[in-house]
């Protein structure tokens, strides 16, 4: 008898997804993000472990692992991904094109619910729009702004 052999199947290498990684590997660093979290601190402790935090939508108060940190416009738009300088100035922050200058407002603090619920809800526009977008490229659909 012979032993069947599992097929390995190798991993393409996407250049897209690498690049996407290391942006978002440098902007984990982002001192916005320390903003973000002070701007909702409720109480502070003698550890920073243990902080606790408000989410900006459903006004849940916990520690900094049951949140996550949400751009108010999406870094990836809900017509998909555009080009790389509207992805890294979306992601970034910045107020400008050169990238001097960045602005906190666009970040809210969310708890994993509320993130979660609000990820899906544009990963829905998302695959709406790209069908529109493909049978037709002027149609879209909004994202309906809720708070």
């Amino acid at each position: 008898m012979q032993k069947r052999r599992k097929m390995i199947r190798k991993k393409t290498y996407s250049v897209k997804s690498r690049i996407v990684s290391a942006l978002r590997k440098v902007w984990r660093y982002s001192p916005l993000k320390k903003e973000v979290y002070y701007r909702n601190l409720v109480a502070k402790r003698s550890r920073e472990i243990d902080y606790t935090y408000k989410c900006e939508k459903c006004d849940f108060i916990g520690i900094k692992s049951e949140f996550n940190i949400d751009h108010v416009i999406p870094v990836v738009g809900l017509e998909g991904m555009t080009t790389w300088d509207d992805y890294i100035l979306r992601l970034f922050c910045a107020t400008d094109k050169t990238l001097k200058q960045f602005n906190s407002q666009n970040l809210m603090l969310l708890c994993t619910t509320c993130h979660d619920v609000k990820t899906q809800e544009e990963s829905k526009i998302r695959k709406l729009n790209k069908k529109f977008i493909d049978k037709d490229p002027t149609n879209s659909v909004k994202l309906n702004k809720r708070k």
